[in-house]
């Protein structure tokens, strides 16, 4: 009797596994429309904004904290994201990461352009506006240890035994409607935010039209 007994256990055990092994979601396919291939998703780059501009060709006025790369726009919902195993894909949510930065470093409020200003510098062509940041500073370290690409800002040079770019705003080819600009924006206080932005399509870049929609860090 008690051999039967055990049989039976071992039998119902057995079964139970089986049919847990045959009906358990695979992880990356339970997550498949939650997680994607970020190759599927495009490049998208982390930019301080104003916000984008009609008609303006591509980028208005923007400071780049991480360049464009098909590892920033991964998301994954929170009841998935701990199964999410493909090494496709990011398991990270990227636009999560920067609301928490946007929360803790930037205190839930837009970044204003302030204090002293070193004059406007003539980057091919270009004027930019640089200046320095403690807090931009900050977040390109930390994203930089989430696992974003392409970081920019004095502490990250592109090339080893070089500097960073320091943190700068491209303006325009006239000098001063660029150093008006730049007043406008000190004088105005203007709202600067955090924004996830695709790579746009040439006819943005080149006329302004067809841009895509950029992705607004709003606090948590």
């Amino acid at each position: 009797m008690r051999c039967r007994l055990y049989l039976f256990t071992f039998t119902v055990m057995f079964t139970a596994l089986l049919v847990v092994n045959l009906t358990a979601p695979d992880p990356v396919s339970a997550a498949g429309e939650s997680c994607q291939d970020p190759e599927a998703l495009g490049r998208w780059a982390v930019i301080l904004s104003p916000g984008p501009e009609t008609g303006v060709p591509w980028g208005g006025y923007h400071v780049t904290i991480a360049g464009y790369s098909n590892m920033h726009a991964c998301s994954c919902d929170d009841d998935t994201a701990y199964i999410c195993v493909s090494p496709l894909c990011s398991c990270c949510d990227k636009e999560a990461i920067l609301r928490e930065y946007f929360k803790s470093l930037f205190n839930d409020k837009p970044w204003h352009l302030h204090g002293d200003l070193p004059a406007l510098s003539e980057w091919s062509g270009i004027w930019t506006q640089t200046f320095q940041s403690d807090i931009l500073d900050t977040l390109a370290n930390r994203l930089e240890l989430e696992g974003f690409d392409k970081i920019k800002g004095p502490d990250h040079p592109t090339s080893p035994g070089k500097k960073g770019t320091p943190w700068h705003i491209t303006l325009t080819e006239d000098k001063a409607f660029s150093k008006t600009m730049v007043a406008a924006f000190k004088r105005e206080k203007t709202d600067w935010y955090l924004w996830l932005a695709p790579a746009p399509p040439q006819e943005c870049i080149d006329h302004g039209t067809n841009c895509p929609t950029w992705t607004r860090i709003d606090p948590l």
